[in-house]
C-alpha cells in the first residue's frame, strides 16, 4: 500500500506496484474490461431505475422477482 501511496504522491513511474493478479495483463485488455464494466453498470442502474419508476403490475413483478431469485 505504501508503494501505491508513494506513486500517487510523487508521480514516480518506476515505483514497483507488486505482482498482483492483474499485473501480467495487457493495458489494452484492462482498458476494454474497465469500459465494459462501466457500460454494464450504467445499463443495470438504468434498468433498475426504470423498473422502479414503472412499477404498475404487482403480479407480473412477483413472477419477475421469482425468476430472478431462482
Amino acid at each position: 500500500m505504501t508503494n501505491l501511496t508513494t506513486f500517487a504522491m510523487t508521480g514516480d513511474k518506476d515505483t514497483d506496484l507488486g505482482s498482483g493478479s492483474g499485473s501480467s495483463l495487457s493495458p489494452v485488455l484492462l482498458t476494454v474490461s474497465g469500459i465494459s464494466t462501466l457500460v454494464a453498470t450504467v445499463i443495470s442502474v438504468m434498468s433498475i431505475t426504470l423498473q422502479l419508476k414503472n412499477y404498475r403490475k404487482p403480479i407480473l413483478q412477483r413472477f419477475a422477482l421469482m425468476s430472478f431469485l431462482a
